[in-house]
């Protein structure tokens, strides 16, 4: 694949366009960092044939946890949350700043890898912008509240004030805020996330352990607080159905996981799906399904390396099209595509083959074997990522 010039065109067996019908034998226009025309081919004169590859889209990852890329392996062990929790806190405790950037940055190399083109990175202490403003990769850091005690809430708040205050503006990462959990961050603290409307993502309904805490003050995860000593009763929100309606204040509020939520009465809720994380913790069935339905938009993201194998958000796409077989190949592309750029509020230039937008493009083999259907051939293989261009420019991936 040669360097992309001024203007170009390239070719391929299937262009994957995702706001239109897969094209055979497509080509995308390219000029500079932007797509200007997508079409089926009507001349042999291109700059580049990819031949017999399935050309979409760069991919997003909508949520993960790059400072958790260094997590040991051999610490996933079972699928006991709370002894989970403990193994998170020992590996961030015994991480190091140089080891911290070092994982961030083996994050940002294997997304790369995989064909991600934008992410969204829940990061503690706001780490990983330096190192992301400095790679090809956009998207938005959301920057990671803590404090279900008044102290810890405001040293949370004053640290994401200095993060932000400090920041340099940037075409294509943007900040956001993360309150963590309703177990982790008081009322107060989610509040001040909410009120800074800024993009922002909050992990809710993720176990029943959670469920429990926030319906009696008590159990197990409440034991487990009171022996770290970041406790606090009065701090905790009411109830689930509580903070789902603080969120609702802020449109560019989105949920993560939400594998026990019940009530999908509201039909604008945004949330992202970490399929592998979900099966590695729970034996049940998510949602998604019932939140499809009720016309919940819905992304996928690969959650951290402390509860998944990799940064792979094909392979959250593969185990969705294995899982749920009767949601469409294209609804389930979509989920990695336009409606990752959405929940990130970064659609309007990303995430779709279309006139205007970035040339964010990533391209895999067509299995041999497989489906003659470019979509069911990209989520029943197995194939890897060939090349990823991004603004443009095609990626030398670091193969970490």
């Amino acid at each position: 694949m040669k360097e992309s010039g001024e203007q170009k065109t390239l070719s391929a067996r299937w262009v994957v366009p995702i706001d239109g019908p897969p094209l055979e034998w497509g080509q995308v226009h390219i000029e500079g960092e932007k797509i200007t025309g997508v079409s089926k081919v009507n001349t042999l004169d291109v700059d580049e044939n990819l031949g017999e590859v399935i050309l979409l889209p760069g991919l997003v990852n909508a949520h993960t946890h790059l400072d958790l890329t260094g997590f040991p392996q051999e610490r996933k062990k079972g699928s006991n949350f709370l002894d989970w929790i403990d193994s998170v806190i020992v590996h961030r405790i015994s991480t190091t700043p140089v080891q911290l950037q070092e994982h961030i940055q083996k994050g940002i190399d294997q997304s790369l890898k995989a064909g991600v083109c934008l992410i969204g990175d829940i990061s503690a202490g706001g780490h990983s912008w330096n190192l992301l403003s400095k790679s090809k990769l956009g998207g938005v850091v959301y920057f990671e509240l803590l404090g279900l005690k008044r102290g810890r809430a405001q040293l949370a708040l004053e640290e994401f004030l200095g993060w932000i205050e400090r920041l340099t503006p940037h075409d294509y990462l943007s900040p956001g805020v993360s309150p963590h959990a309703p177990y982790s961050v008081c009322t107060e603290l989610l509040n001040f996330g909410i009120e800074q409307e800024l993009p922002l993502q909050m992990h809710v309904a993720e176990t029943l352990l959670e469920i429990e805490l926030l319906k009696t003050r008590k159990g197990s995860f409440a034991d487990w607080l009171i022996a770290k000593n970041v406790y606090d009763e009065s701090g905790l929100a009411p109830s689930v159905r509580n903070v789902l309606q603080l969120l609702d204040r802020n449109p560019q509020s989105v949920l993560v996981h939400g594998t026990f939520l019940n009530d999908f009465s509201e039909k604008k809720r945004k949330l992202v799906y970490c399929p592998r994380t979900h099966d590695f913790f729970n034996s049940s069935a998510h949602p998604l399904p019932l939140m499809l339905s009720a016309g919940w938009k819905i992304a996928l993201g690969t959650d951290g390396l402390s509860s998944n194998p990799d940064l792979d958000v094909l392979s959250e796409a593969r185990l969705v099209r294995a899982k749920y077989p009767l949601i469409s190949p294209g609804l389930i592309l979509e989920m990695i595509t336009i409606h990752g750029a959405s929940l990130l509020g970064l659609d309007r230039k990303n995430g779709s083959l279309s006139i205007g937008k970035y040339a964010n493009l990533c391209c895999f083999p067509i299995d041999a074997n497989g489906s003659l259907d470019p979509l069911e051939n990209l989520l029943l293989g197995n194939q890897s990522c060939l090349g990823l261009m991004i603004r443009g420019k095609w990626m030398e991936v670091n193969s970490s």
